[in-house]
Formats: structure tokens, sequence, C-alpha cells
């Protein structure tokens, strides 16, 4: 099953005779509904045997590692190096979490209280930070933000980070990707 994208995986780190039955998980970058490109995490996708070189069907670029990462603590989720890894591989991601301006940025949101005399809602400045991805699209935002840029201290941090990390790339439908 490997030799049908072969050409198009790259091994980092990994030992010459790779455990079979290690089980797997994976990052992958898509193209959403949305017309964006979005990066995931998929959980313990399969063993080493079956899973490498098999690419999850709308995936544009994917990381495959060792579920042993999830449970090994390190300062940045391994998200966050999918993502990394996808930008150098010259795939348009982006995320408010990965930009500089993450922390600084707030937005304007209607909240539960309204003016006494007016009647009319009242609004708060919000920290993007705060909010989780089921209150804020920061996928979205990040894509119509005129103030958006990547955060390379981060990029650098987490590089550092999943130093020795093993993993293999596979860019399926890399061709697509450019957005």
């Amino acid at each position: 099953m490997i030799s049908a994208c072969a050409e198009k995986i790259k091994f980092y780190n990994f030992d010459r005779n790779i455990n079979p039955n290690k089980q797997l998980s994976r990052f992958i970058a898509y193209k959403g509904n949305d017309g964006y490109i979005h990066g995931e995490i998929e959980k313990c996708i399969g063993f080493c045997s079956i899973a490498i070189g098999q690419p999850n069907e709308s995936s544009l670029f994917e990381i495959q590692f060792d579920n042993a990462y999830f449970t090994s603590y390190h300062q940045y989720s391994i998200w966050y190096f999918g993502v990394f890894s996808a930008i150098k591989e010259g795939i348009n991601i982006r995320n408010c979490r990965i930009c500089q301006n993450y922390h600084s940025c707030v937005i304007h949101l209607p909240t539960n209280r309204f003016n006494i005399f007016t009647k009319e809602r009242l609004f708060a400045n919000v920290p993007i930070a705060r909010l989780n991805e089921n209150q804020f699209n920061t996928t979205h935002h990040a894509n119509n933000c005129r103030d958006f840029s990547y955060d390379t201290q981060i990029m650098t941090q987490v590089t550092n980070n999943f130093k020795g990390l093993k993993y293999c790339i596979s860019k399926p439908y890399i061709s697509d990707s450019h957005h």
C-alpha cells in the first residue's frame, strides 16, 4: 500500500525498523466547506503497518506520528507542529492562534446586558484568546483579518519543542493546497 504514494512520503527521525503495531495519529490540512484551509488532529488512525501511506481522502497535507505524543508533555499541542509544518510546505493555513496579534486582538461582541435608558443591547470588547472555537471561528476570522501575521517566534519555539519527533509527512494532493 505504501508504494502508491511513496514518492510523496518523507520520514523524519524514524528508526529503520518501525514497529508495525505502533498506533498512529495524524494532523491533516484540508480545504473546508467555507473555502478556507483548516488543520486538525485525527487520533488513533491505525497501526504503522496499515496507516502509513493511507492518507485521509480530504487531506492536502498530513503528518502521521506516534500516539505517545498525545500523552507526553509539550509546551504546545502537536496541532501547532502540524500547522507550522504545513505552512513551511507552502500551504496557506491561517488561524488566529498562530497570529502574532493573538493575545492583543479583541472583537466587539454583544452581551446579555441592555442600556437601562435606551433598551439597546450593550457590547463588550472581548480578547479572542479567551474564546473557544464554538464561540468564535478563528480560521474564518484570520482569513479575513487585515492585521493577520504569522507568529514567527512561536513557530521557532514549536519547531524546537518537537525536535526528535518521529513522524512522516505525506502530501497526497499538494497541488490543490495553494490558496
